[in-house]
């Protein structure tokens, strides 16, 4: 189901988290991939806050892949100037020294590296929303939903 389905089945969303998976630069290697996915993402979520949470690789294992997270993460840095209501939660300097928590592919994060991952986001999702539900008003007893699968536009857990 796309972003669109979902937001239009769904009642009080007032943002939304966008992680992409390990796999997603794997795949695409054209140049105009990047741009493309957060310009579709955006238009979907329309005047949302965005969330988005930026890419890391292992970087010994695998210096191609550092290189396309590096060109996606520096897109969504571009697109700020585009979208005032996307803003990016920092995984990649969160997971700077965490190489031996990546899986021998240096793709996937091994449970550990999970962990980590998790650790960063529970706060900076709450860092995100306590800001966001201040701007927009949010009645405490009105339930949002935040999709996981993206003012100063970025969050770390710090």
């Amino acid at each position: 189901m796309d972003l669109r389905s979902r937001l239009l089945r769904s009642k009080n969303i007032s943002a939304v988290v966008i992680a992409l998976g390990t796999n997603d630069l794997q795949s695409r290697t054209e140049g105009t991939y990047p741009r493309l996915a957060i310009d579709l993402v955006m238009a979907e979520a329309q005047k949302l806050p965005v969330l988005w949470v930026n890419i890391a690789y292992d970087r010994k294992l695998h210096p191609d892949y550092d290189r396309r997270a590096k060109k996606f993460n520096t897109a969504l840095i571009l697109a700020r100037k585009t979208y005032k209501n996307l803003f990016i939660a920092t995984w990649d300097k969160a997971s700077v020294e965490q190489s031996s928590k990546y899986e021998k592919d240096g793709i996937h994060l091994m449970p550990s590296g999970y962990r980590s991952r998790t650790d960063f986001l529970v706060p900076t999702i709450a860092k995100f929303w306590n800001k966001q539900s201040r701007l927009i008003s949010i009645p405490t007893a009105t339930t949002t939903t935040l999709f996981s699968a993206p003012s100063a536009g970025s969050y770390s857990a710090k």
